[in-house]
């Protein structure tokens, strides 16, 4: 139910649903628990992961979105 939702918002938002899953839903909350540093005990607990494995494996890093070099690129020139 949930990814039909998600599929449907995104349609709805002009994206092109098939883009976006529950999984990937699961992965970004995963990854920005992760990088709010909270606990992995309690991202297995919203997560309903049993293995610490499992669970890192849905946290990507979030670095790559620091300090972005492309973050200026799309702005109007002063």
């Amino acid at each position: 139910m949930v990814a039909r939702l998600l599929k449907q918002a995104a349609s709805l938002a002009g994206l092109d649903p098939t883009r976006f899953s529950g999984h990937s839903l699961r992965r970004g909350l995963l990854t920005d628990a992760g990088d709010r540093q909270l606990s992995l005990i309690d991202i297995m607990r919203q997560s309903r992961h049993a293995k610490a494995e499992t669970a890192l494996g849905y946290i990507d890093s979030a670095e790559i979105w620091r300090n972005n070099i492309t973050e200026g690129a799309f702005k109007p020139k002063a």
